[in-house]
């Protein structure tokens, strides 16, 4: 009976490549089971033939090589925080990349662009959609107020390597979006815009059909209240109980709005 090698490799990979072969010797026609296990901090993202099943059954009628691929579990590469929406800049959040994040980065490596059809939903950091258009370098881009109904923007961060940390490299920021006046869009609309410590406001225009967080903070960045919800237009919003003034961040696949209101003594 003819033998045939059945060679199984785990590669890690983004950051830090290593590997572990697992080979085996069967019988031809043999049919082996096997599971890809990711280490702690990694997350499984497929087999080199294309298979994306963690648990396999394969036939060996011929020598064989499986590697399973893994990535760092980093979380979502398209999440660097932009500051709180201005009216037509875009910014990053320097401050919290470089204090909490602990990276390194200079504005020469952020690369602004705008969105042409629909932001990739990323997980891993891959080349920029060619499509998008570049706007520039820098840690903030301005936007022509002019510009013909506005738009999705977001930005190519690369990040230099902190000590202890393995997650470096191309990041994505988050997309933010913007309509001018004119655009006949869906517009979400906070109401009233002031009220008191224990009051309420009406959080309209939002779509039924997805996902949205809401998120309340305040004027320094700190988030104070987080809730989601889907299946409705209009929300109602207690106000945060302290007197001020604080910012609510609507954000869905589709939106990504900061509005703000006054709570009084």
């Amino acid at each position: 009976m003819k033998r045939y090698f059945l060679s199984i490799l785990a590669l890690l990979f983004v950051w830090v490549s290593s590997a572990q072969d697992f080979t085996k010797q069967v019988a031809c026609g043999t049919w082996i089971n096997f599971t890809a296990q990711p280490f702690d901090g990694y997350v499984f993202a497929g087999w080199s033939d294309g298979s994306t099943e963690r648990a396999r059954s394969v036939e060996v009628v011929s020598d064989t090589v499986i590697t399973a691929i893994f990535h760092d579990k980093c979380g979502d590469f398209a999440d660097l925080p932009l500051v709180n929406r201005y009216d037509w800049i875009l910014m990053l959040n320097v401050k919290k990349i470089t204090t909490e994040m602990n990276y390194t980065l200079s504005p020469e490596r952020v690369h602004w662009y705008r969105v042409e059809g629909k932001p990739d939903n990323l997980e891993f950091p891959v080349e920029n959609d060619p499509e998008d258009i570049y706007l520039g370098d820098g840690y903030s881009f301005t936007l022509d107020q002019n510009m013909h109904n506005a738009g999705t923007f977001y930005a190519w961060v690369d990040l230099l390597l902190p000590e202890g940390v393995t997650c470096s490299g191309l990041w994505r920021t988050e997309v933010v979006s913007f309509v001018t006046a004119n655009t006949h869009a869906r517009e979400i609309h906070l109401s009233p815009n002031h009220t008191n410590i224990n009051g309420t406001l009406h959080l309209t225009g939002l779509n039924p059909n997805i996902l949205t967080y809401i998120r309340t903070y305040s004027v320094t960045g700190q988030m104070l209240t987080e809730t989601n919800t889907i299946g409705v237009e209009e929300y109602l919003l207690h106000a945060y109980p302290a007197s001020g003034v604080f910012e609510v961040q609507v954000l869905s696949e589709e939106d990504n709005v900061v509005l703000r209101y006054l709570v009084k003594q």
